[in-house]
């Protein structure tokens, strides 16, 4: 969800990317499935493909439906490509989602994509209306989630749809009104001189407002780390051992999971000095990798333009000699 207003950054993977590469691993699937299939008398009946309904839920007016499409051949072995979501209202279909993998049980949602405080036909953005969260996966290594919000009211209505590549969202109450925020982690700095086990990801909460999920700096701020606790964290990683064994990942990712949680909670400032107490002295490249670290990599994240707001610093684009992100 980039800010309208925010500078435009090549460097990031668009939302139709990950879908282009859905439909071409589909496609080289039938291409093999299709090559597979025998030539000559009744070679054209071994294989079939259908759609299968595995989920159907009916709320007042509106029927929600999920279809796998399968794909059987001759030996018996069955293929699940896709799913397909149908909503149909007063007996017309309204929205048609096909992804690899789609749900709308809160219990399977819970269970594959972490916890969620939605259930199907509850108040989700706090107007009364039902609604439904319908979650799909496009399988892989952690990525990618995506979050389709609509209203079930007189009215049908597609309110928003959230993605975070490699991060999972939850939906929960963090103020006093009715509607359920929407939690999630920023992976811009996933596989960044790191593994994506180690790599960190700072916390980012959305809220429902004037019809669109929309970054909430007031739900992410947070005082600032004591401190003789910071000092204690720059004491110890200054010291660890896991400095320049890898000449691919010569840092400690631990310091800049520190970092970005003083950024993405408002204290940018504080993060920049953080680095300088952190460092090794026998560690060289310091400023490279600052450079690298706030005017690159920190500022190809989708969601800099308001990271720079709630931080009072200017919300410029990544620096134009940026090296490539490592590993991403």
């Amino acid at each position: 969800m980039r800010h309208p207003n925010s500078t435009p950054d090549p460097s990031i993977i668009p939302i139709w990317n990950d879908r282009m590469r859905r439909m071409l691993k589909l496609l080289l699937f039938a291409v093999v499935l299709f090559a597979s299939t025998p030539i000559g008398a009744g070679g054209a009946n071994m294989n079939r493909s259908e759609w299968v309904l595995t989920k159907e839920i009916s709320l007042g007016t509106y029927v929600i439906q999920i279809h796998g499409h399968q794909f059987h051949q001759a030996d018996g072995t069955v293929f699940h490509s896709e799913d397909r979501l149908t909503i149909e209202k007063s007996g017309r279909i309204v929205e048609t989602v096909i992804e690899q993998r789609i749900d709308i049980d809160p219990i399977e949602i819970m269970k594959l994509y972490g916890g969620s405080r939605v259930t199907v036909g509850g108040d989700l953005t706090g107007d009364g209306i039902p609604n439904l969260l319908a979650v799909s996966y496009s399988g892989g290594a952690h990525c990618c989630f995506h979050y389709y919000v609509y209203s079930l009211g007189n009215n049908f209505q597609k309110l928003d749809e959230l993605e975070e590549h490699d991060a999972s969202i939850e939906f929960l109450n963090l103020d006093d009104d009715a509607a359920l925020e929407a939690q999630s982690k920023d992976y811009v700095f996933a596989n960044w001189y790191a593994s994506f086990g180690s790599s960190p990801g700072p916390r980012i909460v959305f809220k429902f407002e004037n019809g669109k999920y929309r970054i909430a700096p007031d739900l992410m701020r947070r005082p600032l780390i004591p401190e003789e606790v910071l000092n204690r964290k720059s004491s110890k990683l200054r010291t660890r051992g896991s400095w320049g064994k890898s000449p691919k990942r010569p840092y400690d990712p631990n310091v800049w999971e520190v970092m970005l949680d003083l950024i993405y909670t408002g204290h940018y400032a504080r993060a920049y000095h953080f680095l300088n107490e952190a460092w090794p002295p026998s560690m060289v490249r310091k400023e490279q990798f600052r450079h690298e670290f706030f005017e690159c990599q920190l500022r190809r994240s989708a969601h800099w333009f308001d990271i720079a707001k709630m931080n009072n610093v200017p919300a410029e684009a990544p620096s134009p000699n940026c090296p490539p992100c490592p590993e991403c």
